[in-house]
C-alpha cells in the first residue's frame, strides 16, 4: 500500500527507448512501480506530458518528466541504493554520473528522429 513514506510509483515507457534507464533504476534501487505502455500519439498521454516523450514518471500525484528528474527521484526515493551523484565522494565522480544521467535523453531523441527519416522515398 502506498504511503507518504512509500508512495504509489507509475512509471510510462516505450520499448527500444530511454525509459529503459529509469526502469534499471527503479530495479536497482528495489523499488516496485507500475510500468505502463506510453501511447505517446495520445491524447491521454499528451495530458500527463506535453511534450510527448517517456519517461514519465508519477510518485504519487506528482507527475516528474525528463530523464535527469526522473533518475533524480528515483535516486531521492531509495538513498541507500547510491544511485545519486550527490552521495558520491569527489567532484570527478559527480561530473562523470551526471554525465551519464544528461546523456541518455538527447541520445534517444536522435535516434528516434533518425529512425524516423524516410530515406528511400
Amino acid at each position: 500500500m502506498a504511503s507518504a513514506r512509500n508512495p504509489e510509483l507509475k512509471l510510462w515507457f516505450s520499448p527500444r527507448a530511454c525509459s529503459f534507464v529509469p526502469h534499471v533504476a527503479l530495479c536497482e534501487a528495489g523499488l516496485k512501480a507500475e510500468l505502463i505502455l506510453a501511447e505517446v500519439g495520445a491524447k491521454e498521454f499528451k495530458s500527463l506530458n506535453p511534450k510527448g516523450r517517456v519517461p514519465v514518471l508519477a510518485i504519487g500525484d506528482d507527475i516528474i518528466t525528463e530523464m535527469s528528474a526522473v533518475l533524480t527521484g528515483i535516486s531521492s526515493l531509495a538513498p541507500e541504493a547510491h544511485l545519486s551523484w550527490t552521495k558520491l565522494i569527489g567532484d570527478y565522480s559527480r561530473i562523470r554520473v551526471a554525465e551519464l544521467f544528461v546523456y541518455h535523453c538527447p541520445c534517444a531523441i536522435i535516434r528516434e528522429r533518425l529512425e524516423n527519416r524516410e530515406i528511400h522515398k
